[in-house]
């Protein structure tokens, strides 16, 4: 089995679900770090990653009790480090540019 052939197991896959599950998401990111530098090719890890990603950047825009100056950059984060891994992802795609419009509107710098 070639190293492109490599599939993460599905027990670490289950692990970080549920952490996702418990909105413990910073947690599950320190999971899928060196797992993603494992199996970079993992079609499902990829997708594991996109998902606890937006899901982060959604609790973080929307939930999160931060105000809007700390959540707003931490979101923004999540949601670009989900469409470098699926640049085509829509949902990432509509909240960057719903915050990038945030940002406009109230004439402020766009965070990096």
């Amino acid at each position: 089995m070639s190293c492109s052939e490599k599939k993460v197991d599905a027990n670490s896959l289950s692990k970080v679900n549920q952490l996702v599950e418990n909105g413990k998401y910073e947690e599950a990111l320190t999971l899928l770090t060196p797992l993603s530098n494992d199996f970079p090719n993992d079609e499902n890890l990829k997708a594991t990653q996109v998902r606890t990603l937006i899901l982060y950047g959604n609790y973080l825009m929307f939930d999160s009790p931060l105000p809007p100056k700390e959540k707003y950059p931490g979101a923004l984060k999540q949601y670009r480090s989900a469409l470098e891994i699926d640049p085509t992802n829509s949902e990432a795609n509509e909240n960057v540019q719903m915050i990038t419009s945030i940002y406009k509107s109230m004439g402020r710098e766009i965070p990096n």
